[in-house]
């Protein structure tokens, strides 16, 4: 598998028809102690709720790789620890994707997996209405990988950049004004962010079908 490692895919020993706890996955899978489950279950009883893994990720009981194997253990996703350099994605699988998506929804294309589909990480596995809307936005289907919310932020960030910056230097080149250049590049960037409201409504209309 080319755009990571290690992949791990849905091979892993499934729990059965019964959907286990995330606490229980991290435990007999992810390496998390019992008593760090315990202490997390008493922060969130005491905060009167919110989501287990996130309290002990906050509370450093767990880190974002145990959570995000957990997750796709849980939802039986496949799970990548290790994303691909910025330098690796290709300006074809962001370029229908704004930015501020990609950031909010915490999505990012990250490759073509070996059935040549776009694996796409997500920090999310359940969040299908998502998902569906990245195949829709790339118009083709996508596979989910799940992989931790924090590198996926690090990786659009630097990839959007990155991308933001090449493009910019080539306009400079080709119309030999650099201001020029900037501008047109700042269009588009607004562009891909006015570009929500349209995903927003696309969203809004799968969860009706």
């Amino acid at each position: 598998m080319a755009v990571g490692s290690p992949y791990v895919p849905t091979g892993l020993p499934s729990f059965g028809a019964q959907q286990p706890l995330i606490g229980e996955i991290l435990v007999s899978r992810c390496g998390v102690p019992q008593d760090a489950i315990d202490r997390a279950l008493n922060r969130q009883l005491e905060e009167g709720g919110g989501l287990l893994g996130e309290i002990l990720v906050r509370l450093k009981l767990a880190d974002e790789d145990q959570l995000a194997m957990a997750l796709a253990l849980q939802s039986e996703s496949d799970y990548l620890r290790d994303l691909p350099r910025a330098e690796d994605i290709g300006v074809e699988l962001i370029e229908k994707l704004p930015i501020n998506f990609a950031r909010q929804r915490l999505v990012m294309p990250v490759g073509r997996g070996q059935s040549g589909r776009v694996m796409v990480a997500v920090a999310d596995p359940t969040a299908a209405d998502v998902i569906d809307a990245v195949g829709v936005l790339l118009g083709e289907p996508v596979d989910p990988v799940v992989a931790s919310a924090t590198k996926i932020t690090d990786l659009i960030n630097k990839t959007y950049t990155r991308l933001r910056g090449g493009a910019e230097l080539e306009e400079g080149v080709k119309k030999g004004d650099e201001e020029q250049g900037e501008e047109v590049q700042n269009e588009e960037l607004n562009d891909l962010l006015d570009a929500n409201d349209d995903i927003d409504n696309l969203l809004r209309q799968s969860r009706v079908g």
